[in-house]
């Protein structure tokens, strides 16, 4: 996907559409998704320019609860952690960031 949006054979909008499509049609049976932050991910496939530094330039990807989001509930798939919101990014999702990565 990186190489695709790179050459300009997709855009980072079209992958993003093209995977909120994709779970809205198979998330309702499988249940992997407790959230899906689809007006970010637009937003971040709009301000997406071409060029721009980042391995993961425009590529959408998912992040687990187990890993803090800033201001996102973290619960680990623990109940007791239920309200629970990050204050910073986790060093993991810092760095998808950092690369250009749309995180849905």
């Amino acid at each position: 996907m990186a190489a695709m949006v790179r050459t300009g054979e997709v855009s980072p909008a079209e992958l993003v559409e093209a995977h909120l499509e994709r779970i809205a049609q198979v998330n309702p049976g499988l249940n992997a998704f407790t959230m899906v932050l689809e007006e970010s991910a637009r937003e971040a496939a709009r301000q997406c320019k071409a060029g721009a530094p980042g391995l993961l330039r425009g590529v959408p990807v998912t992040v687990k609860d187990s890993f803090d989001m800033a201001g996102l509930p973290t619960c680990v798939g623990s109940k007791s952690l239920l309200g629970h919101r990050a204050d910073t990014d986790s060093a993991a999702v810092a760095q998808l960031r950092k690369q250009g990565a749309i995180i849905l």
